[in-house]
């Protein structure tokens, strides 16, 4: 039994699957099989059952257990004794969902591989729940992401920038309401805004918090858009306000950043929401009781900087 042996049973166990096991691991089925052979030979017991489909067997679920604790110290050892050579190498793993990503990424990994060109980043774009279950189980480093309040209690954050519902409108619909950039503070803009929703398509985002806040809003207002479309991804929703199909919710920070690299004639005019929850703290998370690494340490203020 060695360390790969180990790391193979893990992709398995991700996978349930020993074809797709092999492929992402480039390598035969044939060889993967017989390291999981090998495993079971030494602890002289099946780890998977095979038939009707591959699941683990109890002493399985005991080794997965064993060999996830296992890799989480092995990758805390490698990373204290390449900061105690203080020679700036290592490795990274970091997790963010998809709209963060598209926030924060552009900016942090050009920045950081020039800083630290020896440190390997691995980066994982999924879901909160895929990157809470990776951070926990010692397969991520740090996980960016907006805060929630069902977190696990294990995970340590800290915010690292505020992002805020807003509307956004093109140009000619902005023109047509006599809408104009900044807060939808006054009554006369507030109004103005209400009749562009009225009469104008919205999209939203559909099953987010987002999409129930811009829902919220519409129905705290009384406004009922003479349509109302939702869809998966905010990337589709801004080429759809960009056309001049309509107006729609999103976030500040991605509406600002999209916005800027734009010429001023087409960037939608942008109209930051105030309401109750329309607020959200973005977090940098990590596991409390493991071994923050120089990269990992390095990375976070990093992200500090740029929110």
């Amino acid at each position: 039994m060695n360390f790969l042996n180990l790391d193979y049973f893990l992709v398995v166990c991700q996978e349930m699957n020993i074809s797709r096991a092999a492929e992402k691991l480039y390598i035969s089925q044939q060889t993967l099989s017989n390291h999981i052979h090998r495993l079971e030979e030494y602890y002289g017991t099946p780890l998977f059952e095979r038939m009707p489909r591959l699941r683990l067997t109890l002493a399985g679920e005991l080794v997965r257990q064993f060999a996830l604790d296992m890799q989480i110290q092995h990758r805390q050892l490698k990373n204290q004794l390449n900061d105690i050579r203080q020679n700036q190498k290592g490795r990274i793993a970091i997790g963010l969902t998809p709209t963060r990503a598209r926030l924060i990424l552009p900016s942090l990994l050009p920045r950081f591989q020039k800083d630290y060109p020896l440190i390997q980043v691995h980066v994982i774009v999924d879901t909160y729940k895929e990157l809470e279950k990776s951070l926990l189980e010692g397969r991520l480093d740090l996980i960016l992401c907006t805060r929630r309040a069902s977190m696990n209690a294990h995970i340590v954050h800290q915010t690292v920038m505020k992002d805020h519902m807003c509307v956004i409108i093109p140009p000619a619909l902005a023109k047509k309401y006599g809408l104009t950039e900044g807060n939808v503070g006054s009554l006369p803009q507030s109004k103005r805004l209400d009749q562009a929703l009225s009469s104008e398509t919205v999209f939203t985002m559909s099953n987010t918090q987002l999409g129930k806040l811009s829902l919220q809003y519409l129905t705290d207002n009384h406004i009922v858009p003479a349509s109302r479309i939702e869809l998966p991804d905010l990337e589709t929703i801004w080429e759809l306000v960009l056309s001049g199909s309509g107006l729609a919710f999103t976030f500040e920070k991605m509406a600002e950043k999209k916005r800027s690299s734009l010429p001023a004639a087409i960037a939608p005019i942008l109209l930051p929401i105030k309401m109750e929850h329309a607020e959200w703290d973005i977090i940098a998370g990590y596991y409390e009781d493991r071994y923050l690494s120089f990269a990992a340490r390095q990375m976070l203020a990093m992200i500090q900087k740029i929110g």
